[in-house]
């Protein structure tokens, strides 16, 4: 299956009445590693028109962005797959919607966390809020302060990846069911 025209999507049924769809490991900005590792992210451009596949437990969350390894709590490691591409956001979108959309960002002061672990899991909030939640992977750590004298990054790139985020949230929304006038 051709990723650039699709976009996986699995349903959640928390009750007859709960349902949700989840879309999650969407990327928002080309992947950067390799040489890119400490550069700008640089914008995707995506087909016109995207479909939407429907395939049960085909999909699930991108791997935690590559952060601190300092860790004070034991029961809150990470796990052992880590990766540079994490620069993805995952999508919750109930059945019954007002369009009003929830964008959440983690972090723990910016230096660890994802939105791999469940604790990031919108479905129960776009549930019951009747809202669409989106939450965003960005670069942390290492990976966001750093940069190399042929890197176009000048400072924090964590929050250039937020923006950018933010931008094609409010550009490809209204294909969820959302209203980008009604984001928060």
């Amino acid at each position: 299956m051709d990723s650039n025209k699709f976009i996986l999507r699995r349903t959640l049924i928390l009750n007859e009445k709960l349902i949700v769809d989840e879309y999650l490991s969407i990327p928002y900005v080309k992947p950067s590693v390799k040489e890119l590792r400490f550069d700008l992210s640089k914008k995707l451009k995506l087909p016109k028109k995207k479909y939407f596949a429907h395939y049960p437990g085909a999909i699930r969350s991108q791997e935690p962005c590559l952060t601190s390894t300092f860790n004070s709590n034991i029961f809150d490691t990470p796990p052992y797959n880590i990766s540079e591409d994490c620069l993805q956001l995952n999508i919750w979108v109930p059945k019954e919607t007002t369009g009003a959309v929830i964008v959440q960002f983690y972090g723990d002061s910016y230096e660890k966390l994802s939105t791999f672990y469940d604790y990031f899991n919108g479905s129960v909030l776009a549930a019951y809020s009747k809202s669409i939640v989106v939450n965003v992977n960005f670069r942390l750590s290492c990976l966001e302060l750093a940069n190399s004298k042929k890197s176009t990054n000048k400072g924090n790139i964590s929050f250039q990846d937020q923006q950018l985020a933010l931008k094609w949230i409010k550009k490809y929304i209204h294909q969820f069911g959302g209203d980008k006038s009604k984001m928060s």
